[in-house]
């Protein structure tokens, strides 16, 4: 934690000038951009994310039906759908 709040960042990318305060946030960093991880595909369309919180905004953006939504092509969701998917009210 002493490194959370300082400009100290000694973990170093051995791949490329990537610096973090944390180990933590330098394995995210190797996964995500050199490993290319993805391990959370979207159930509806096939595509995957390295991060949960970018598969959540995509089903957002493409999948639950909103007012101004312009992908015609892609599978929506209407709020019965998206409550058996997680479980809850968006």
């Amino acid at each position: 934690m002493k490194n959370v709040h300082c400009s100290e960042k000694p973990f170093k990318c051995a791949h490329c000038d990537y610096v973090s305060a944390n180990k933590a946030m330098l394995d995210k960093h190797v996964k995500l951009v050199h490993r290319k991880e993805r391990n959370f595909p979207c159930r509806l369309c096939g595509k995957r994310f390295g991060q949960k919180v970018h598969l959540d905004v995509h089903i957002s953006a493409v999948h639950i039906q909103v007012r101004f939504n312009t992908k015609k092509d892609a599978p929506v969701l209407d709020f019965f759908d998206w409550h058996v998917l997680w479980g809850g009210v968006p």
